[in-house]
């Protein structure tokens, strides 16, 4: 899911928070189980939100609790579900809205609440037939400027179907159909309409393909948005490949999947599993089977590290495990300064991760949250990770790419934006002001490499802090501004 940045709003834009709290926090709690929680990937423009299921019971329902990053408050669930039958594997697709499986009709369907105009709609059914459709699984969303439509993918009787919808239409096409040779298990969706050439533009439906002697591989086929789909391909035979997801690694997005090594399960990444599959082992990770690898990347942090200490400047965590003994592992920076390396015992053997950004402060706020056992009940567990907002003076950009402190900065009427740009792309840059405002737009066009300035005008505005944001193909970075009268 694409996380546009805007700026929450705060009273007052020049707090710094110096007192930081970095310990393990319940955040639920009473006698229910909290499980499968997920981060809203909205949580900068509309409000920081968790989503999770809530079991009770022989029921459970699909709710949402609020976060507060100023004071690190967790509160309000609000049941975005009712009544007695069960809702599970909750998605939330590109536009906001929440897609889960009921079987509130007596067997499995797809139901749908949407988001429109900042308001929850009525639910809505997106299938209903008398075969149970389950194995709801999410797209992921690798584009640079969303989708008109939405997609989900699931399973009914032998066939994973994609599942396409939006206000008025709602479109179902086969793309793999298990038979007496193959069956598929563990897939994903991944729409893709980037700068690039590789993965292709259109939809990519990742699986594990089972025989029925045991042997796996991860396939996957492809669709290119007008046309029809293409046969089946391998990114990775005779392997016991598991659990891919589409996530943001050295700062651009990879298809990560586990498999088995000499050393127990590990996780590995593919940037193009299109042509290259350019497979290779997520490096500096702890002994161990590892499982349930959550990464992601702070999209206001300037610092670069160098490629070999990278996962040490961006939010990650996965679960270890050797025989019955599982523990959570959770990265060690927050504002820029070791706070622990932690390594956390974990009573729920069946633990899920999420992991992702939850708002700002002076900084930008990540939290990882699992699940675990607590008074005889599993309720949500986290800790919340900080990453700078603003800027290094000895910025050296990512690959080429460069957006300078604007100079004079503090400025008065006038300052000048340098950036450069590694090659040809779209470039958006917009000064937002501290309520996350749109200010002005400086650029919104397609331009060459090489070095561009901009000047902005201040326009009699009120004196105080503004951000420079600047979109550059794969690129984003911030810079603060200060306007002085």
């Amino acid at each position: 899911m694409k996380k546009i940045i805007f700026i929450i709003a705060v009273l007052n834009c020049f707090i710094f928070l110096s007192a930081q709290s970095f310990e393990i926090k319940q955040i639920t709690s009473g006698d229910f189980d909290a499980r499968n929680p997920i981060i809203s990937g909205f949580s900068f423009w509309y409000m920081p939100l968790v989503y999770f299921e809530l079991h009770s019971a022989d029921s459970s329902n699909i709710v949402m609790i609020g976060y507060e990053p100023y004071t690190d408050v967790f509160s309000g669930i609000t049941a975005l579900t009712t009544g007695n039958a069960m809702k599970i594997n909750p998605y939330e697709d590109f536009n906001h809205g929440i897609a889960y499986q009921t079987n509130e009709n007596g067997n499995w369907d797809i139901a749908f609440r949407p988001f429109e105009n900042g308001n929850w709609g009525e639910t809505k059914f997106l299938t209903n037939t008398p075969e149970d459709e389950i194995n709801l699984s999410h797209f992921y969303e690798w584009e640079a400027y969303g989708p008109l439509v939405n997609l989900i993918l699931f399973q009914r009787l032998d066939t994973i179907f994609v599942l396409e919808y939006n206000e008025s239409v709602i479109s179902e096409y086969p793309v793999l159909v298990n038979s007496s040779q193959y069956y598929y298990t563990d897939f994903i969706g991944i729409y893709c309409d980037n700068f690039f050439n590789y993965p292709r533009k259109g939809i990519h439906v990742i699986a594990v393909e089972n025989d029925m002697l045991g042997n796996k591989s991860l396939v996957y086929k492809y669709k290119p948005f007008n046309g029809q789909w293409e046969e089946k391909s391998f990114i990775k035979e005779n392997c016991e490949c598991k659990n891919p997801s589409l996530q943001f690694l050295a700062f651009t997005p990879h298809l990560i999947f586990e498999d088995s090594t000499s050393d127990g399960f590990r996780p590995f990444s593919v940037y193009d599993w299109d042509y290259v599959k350019d497979i290779q082992p997520i490096p500096d990770l702890l002994s161990g089977n590892i499982s349930d690898f959550k990464v992601d990347r702070p999209d206001l942090i300037t610092l670069n590290p160098s490629p070999d200490r990278e996962l040490e400047y961006v939010p990650h965590s996965y679960f270890v495990k050797d025989e019955d003994d599982l523990k959570i592992r959770l990265n060690k920076w927050g504002t820029g300064a070791v706070v622990g390396d932690t390594l956390i015992g974990i009573k729920a053997n069946s633990s899920r991760i999420t992991l992702g950004a939850l708002g700002l402060t002076s900084d930008e706020v990540f939290y990882t949250i699992w699940e675990d056992s607590a008074d005889g009940n599993i309720h949500l567990f986290g800790r919340r990770q900080l990453y700078p907002v603003g800027s290094v003076f000895d910025e050296t950009g990512i690959d080429g790419f460069i957006l300078e402190q604007n100079f004079p900065n503090p400025f008065n009427s006038s300052t000048t934006i340098a950036y450069n740009l590694e090659y040809d792309t779209f470039v958006s840059l917009i000064v937002y002001d501290c309520l996350g405002e749109n200010i002005k737009t400086l650029v919104n066009e397609f331009q060459e490499a090489g070095t561009h300035r901009v000047v902005f005008e201040s326009d009699n505005l009120p004196s105080g802090l503004y951000f420079l944001r600047i979109i550059a193909g794969p690129w984003k970075d911030t810079k603060k501004m200060v306007y002085l009268k």
